[in-house]
């Protein structure tokens, strides 16, 4: 399979690839039982399980790049509508890649998530000097839950409501920086996005560790309503 946003091709679509597994569960028969699926995508081949109409979708191979200066996050947290105060010092910043690379600005509280307002136009500039397709700002709002919002102008997308892509990397970044614990064998993970947009919806988050502490995989799961069902014909 494979994933077009408004300016081109992306490696992989994260909300995309659970509705269309969501999609792909109601020709089979219902069932409680995981069903296990495989996505091809550009990339690689990407593990998918339904069950009970949801859908859990691992995400690629998480990458990361050197984290830009802090200069450069003063500039973008004021093209956003803010400033550097609204930034949280606890949290990571940096880049990472599960499907999409994506800058990652941690804010202090959703409030403040909810009050940006981004130039669009400079942001979109900004993103392609970092060559980045997406970024996300979030911020905690309860023992692994977090709030976020989307930003990709450089994809020719405003604003995402729900995300798939950046919250398996936001997983792949705490998980990295230490955030939440390794020693578990896998942690999940709850994020909140789209209240802004009047669409609210939320991402889990799964990370998976190795006896050593590596991240040996990124699932995302939730579930899609089905607005238009049919067959083309060719």
């Amino acid at each position: 399979m494979r994933f077009f946003a408004a300016n081109g091709e992306v490696e992989f679509s994260g909300h995309a690839a659970v509705a269309l597994a969501v999609t792909l569960s109601r020709e089979v028969e219902s069932s409680s039982d995981p069903r296990k699926l495989y996505f091809r995508t550009i990339g690689e081949s990407l593990l998918v399980e339904v069950a009970d109409r949801r859908a859990t979708v691992q995400s690629p191979s998480p990458r990361f790049r050197d984290p830009p200066p802090w200069k450069t996050l003063q500039e973008i947290i004021e093209v956003m509508g803010a400033n550097e105060r609204y930034i949280h010092r606890g949290l990571p910043y940096g880049i990472t890649f599960t499907g999409l690379w994506t800058l990652f600005m941690p804010l202090v509280a959703p409030g403040l998530v909810d009050a940006l307002e981004p130039d669009m136009e400079q942001l979109a500039k900004l993103s392609d000097a970092l060559e980045v397709a997406t970024i996300h700002a979030y911020a905690p709002y309860g023992p692994r839950r977090f709030y976020a919002r989307t930003f990709a102008p450089a994809l020719g997308i405003p604003e995402d409501p729900v995300t798939g892509s950046p919250n398996a990397a936001l997983g792949a970044l705490l998980a990295r920086a230490g955030v939440v614990p390794r020693w578990e064998g896998q942690v999940s993970l709850s994020v909140t996005q789209g209240h802004r947009m009047g669409g609210p919806g939320q991402v889990e988050v799964r990370v998976s560790y190795g006896p050593a502490g590596n991240i040996l995989g990124v699932f995302i799961g939730g579930t899609a309503v089905v607005a238009e069902h049919g067959v083309i014909e060719l």
